[in-house]
């Protein structure tokens, strides 16, 4: 991932409280001098709803550590939309879209 300046992955997502998830990089951030970065993100439910508001930090958080991952896999298949599929309007839209989602990811939009 050279084209964004962000912690590099995996980062995982660990429950630090019933309603609090942290979001680890645990290789670092060697940019940052860090060998491990723990809570590099902390993800909070709505501890007033029980069992559904730790359900859906446990969730969030899990999204939140599969960034590094999604940014990677969209950022190759917008590479291969853009060499196969320009002939077709599904595949210039499904192009755009991924071109849309990678500037946003990279604060160009």
């Amino acid at each position: 991932m050279t084209e964004t300046n962000f912690t590099p992955g995996p980062w995982t997502a660990v429950r630090k409280h019933p309603h609090i998830w942290a979001i680890d990089a645990l290789s670092g951030d060697p940019d940052l001098g860090h060998v491990k970065w723990h809570s590099l993100a902390d993800v909070y439910g709505c501890d007033d709803m029980g069992a559904a508001g730790s359900d859906k930090a446990k969730a969030n958080a899990r999204l939140i550590a599969a960034a590094p991952d999604l940014f990677e896999a969209l950022r190759i298949a917008e590479e291969a939309l853009e060499k196969t599929a320009n002939d077709t309007l599904i595949g210039r839209n499904a192009a755009g879209d991924a071109r849309a989602a990678l500037a946003k990811a990279r604060g160009e939009s």
